[in-house]
């Protein structure tokens, strides 16, 4: 878990695009969220 947000972290910070990221990780879990619901 950990390392993937790691790597996670590393991957955002590369691209630069920090914010477009988190956003597409609430998308994606708001989503989820949804789906169960």
């Amino acid at each position: 878990m950990f390392r993937k947000m790691r790597r996670f972290k590393q991957e955002i910070s590369r691209s630069g695009g920090r914010v477009c990221c988190l956003e597409l990780e609430v998308e994606h879990m708001t989503g989820k969220f949804v789906n169960e619901s």
